[in-house]
C-alpha cells in the first residue's frame, strides 16, 4: 500500500493539467492556430490563461459567454488558448518545439489572463491584460479591424493588409495592465501607444483616399 502511495505521488507532477478556454468557441493550440492563421489571411486572437485562474473564469463568463463576443472573434480571428503554465510541447514554424510555459514567458504572459492580437506571424499588435468584459473585447476588435482595414484600403482579412501592415515602424504592443479586477479600457489608451499611432495614421490615409476620389 505504501509503495502504491509512493507511486502515486511521484507520478503527480509529471501530470498536465490544463486550464479551460471558453465553452462553444474554436480556441486550438498556437501552433496550429499560426498555420491556420498562414491559410486564412486572419489575425491571431491569443487567449494566455492558467488552470485555476479567477480572473480567466470571471471573464468566460461575463464576456465569452456573449453571442455577439462569440461571432466577432469567431469570424475574425484564428482562436488560440494557451495555457501559461503547461508543459504541453509546441512546434514553431521555425521547428522550434517549446513548452506553452515558455511561450507565455516570451510574450510576457506573467499574469493571468492576457489576450493578445497578433499577425498570421506572430507579431504582437495589442495586448489586453486583466478582467474584460463585452465592451472591452468589441472595443479592442473594432480598433484593430479599423485600423488593419484603412492602412491597406482593402477587406480585414486580405493578405495584403500583412504586407501594408510590416512597412509601418509604429506597430508594437499596446499593454495596459490595470488593478485587478478592473477592465482594462482600450477607449481610454493614451493616443501615443503603437496602436493609436496606427489607427490615427489608417484614418488619415482613409481621408486622402476619400478626398482624392471627389
Amino acid at each position: 500500500m505504501l509503495r502504491l502511495l509512493m507511486l502515486v505521488l511521484m507520478l503527480i507532477p509529471l501530470t498536465v493539467v490544463e486550464a479551460d478556454s471558453p465553452s462553444s468557441y474554436p480556441f486550438q493550440r498556437f501552433d496550429q492556430a499560426l498555420k491556420q492563421s498562414a491559410v486564412s489571411g486572419k489575425p491571431l486572437f491569443v487567449y494566455f490563461g492558467r488552470y485555476g485562474c479567477g480572473y480567466c473564469e470571471k471573464t468566460n463568463k461575463e464576456a465569452f459567454s456573449d453571442p455577439v463576443v462569440r461571432r466577432t472573434y469567431t469570424e475574425h480571428y484564428e482562436l488560440a488558448y494557451v495555457d501559461a503554465e503547461s508543459g504541453r510541447r509546441l512546434r514553431l514554424p521555425s521547428g522550434e518545439r517549446i513548452t506553452e510555459r515558455e511561450l507565455g514567458a516570451r510574450y510576457k504572459a506573467f499574469v493571468t489572463p492576457v489576450f493578445s492580437y497578433m499577425t498570421p506571424d506572430g507579431k504582437l499588435l495589442e495586448r489586453l491584460v486583466g478582467v474584460q468584459d463585452k465592451q472591452g473585447l468589441l472595443e479592442a476588435d473594432g480598433k484593430i479591424q479599423h485600423a488593419l482595414a484603412c492602412i491597406s484600403h482593402t477587406p480585414p482579412t486580405a493578405a495584403a493588409q500583412w504586407h501594408a501592415l510590416s512597412g509601418v515602424r509604429s506597430v508594437g504592443v499596446l499593454d495596459i495592465v490595470p488593478a485587478m479586477p478592473a477592465r482594462p479600457s482600450v477607449a481610454n489608451a493614451s493616443h501615443d501607444a503603437p496602436l493609436s499611432r496606427l489607427a490615427t495614421k489608417g484614418r488619415e490615409k482613409c481621408r486622402l483616399g476619400k478626398a482624392s476620389a471627389r
